[in-house]
């Protein structure tokens, strides 16, 4: 999203300063010979953290002191947009933002509230720090109507709240790969019905209903795939599910899908399933969507609330594995329904998600709020 964001804005003739840190993956950094560097147009710094370990298997950034010339960047700044809760980086910039009095923009990005793990450790978190900068922001962008609750929920002031849905970088979709490499990579044929998830493998998604609801479908044609990076131990106990359900030599566990090989398992599946909770956004479904595969998502999410707007993705209850079964069902069993919904979802994308017209949106709250 930052990416999408700013460059587009510096198209628009703004100055735009991102400083991150230099975090790649699990095993390597970004490497720049100086920092900062120019990424079309975007003055960008990368902070050099501590440990690529804690920032990739436990979401723990530890960055180091920001150098001088990044300070600079900030002290002459008209506005400041932070992303996501509970960070570091935040904070270093924070401390300088609040001495120098310049408006900020807060995203949480889903992470506002204290949900799912460490939940004693946010709470302290917040009480040492993450409160302060969470309600000094003279803004807040929520990328949905599920996140504006959220916002609500932690007794952030309404009237600074503004609805904008993240973006869908169209021009990916614009040359797909042919259907078959990814079932030819994976020796799925291609009759097989596949059944994909593609995220973060977190109690949260729902994956281990997921393979509960694909035992109990009535084809014995059909294969799931999970596609996704691993926190924690889920995988080895998702495999033992999919054992004890009888189903293991038809469950894919492929890892943490990228690039062209993300959108060939999207080309190749016949429905995507996303079917988790408390999700603001969720990219995946209108990746989908835009591959020309139909979604089911978790009823209580933001992709659910926008693409009912649509007319596409059907909804169901989180870790409701008997109805999870019956929707892929009627979603497998009839391919004129699913490309009338995944036409419909995609004229919608185009019109309402593009980053061409989103990005305005967030040009107007800076202006709104900006020294």
């Amino acid at each position: 999203m930052v990416y999408e964001v700013s460059r587009r804005q510096v198209r628009m003739g703004h100055e735009v300063t991102v400083i991150t840190t230099d975090v790649y993956d699990a095993k390597s950094r970004v490497v720049v010979d100086a920092s900062p560097v120019s990424i079309e147009g975007v003055r960008t710094f990368y902070v050099r953290n501590f440990s690529n370990r804690l920032a990739y298997s436990m979401q723990v950034f530890l960055p180091a002191a920001l150098p001088d010339e990044a300070v600079e960047q900030l002290r002459r700044a008209d506005v400041v947009h932070m992303h996501g809760h509970r960070h570091l980086l935040n904070h270093l910039a924070f401390r300088h933002v609040a001495r120098w009095r310049i408006p900020y923009v807060f995203s949480g990005h889903g992470t506002t509230l204290r949900i799912e793990t460490k939940l004693l450790v946010k709470r302290v978190y917040d009480r040492v720090l993450g409160d302060r900068l969470l309600r000094g922001a003279a803004a807040y962008l929520a990328v949905s109507e599920a996140e504006r609750q959220q916002y609500v929920r932690a007794g952030l002031r309404e009237t600074k709240i503004h609805v904008i849905h993240n973006g869908v970088p169209l021009d990916e979709f614009r040359d797909l790969p042919p259907r078959g490499e990814f079932r030819d990579q994976y020796g799925i044929g291609a009759e097989a019905r596949v059944v994909l998830f593609l995220g973060k493998i977190t109690p949260r998604k729902g994956v281990e209903f997921l393979i509960q609801a694909f035992s109990r479908l009535n084809r014995k044609d059909a294969v799931l795939v999970v596609a996704g990076n691993v926190v924690g131990g889920a995988a080895g106990a998702l495999g033992k599910l999919a054992a004890g359900l009888g189903v293991e030599e038809r469950v894919i566990f492929t890892g943490l899908l990228t690039g062209r090989a993300r959108i060939a398992a999207y080309r190749d599946a016949d429905v995507t399933v996303y079917a988790s909770t408390l999700e603001v956004f969720g990219l995946v479904p209108f990746e989908s969507l835009m591959c020309g595969t139909p979604v089911i998502v978790g009823d209580d999410c933001g992709s659910c609330e926008i693409l009912s707007r649509a007319g596409t993705g059907d909804p169901v209850e989180y870790g409701n594995a008997i109805e999870l079964a019956d929707v892929m069902e009627r979603v497998l069993g009839d391919r004129h329904r699913a490309k009338l919904a995944v036409d419909r979802g995609r004229r919608f994308i185009e019109k309402e998600l593009s980053w061409e017209t989103l990005v305005p949106r967030h040009i107007e709250v800076y202006k709104s709020v900006a020294r």
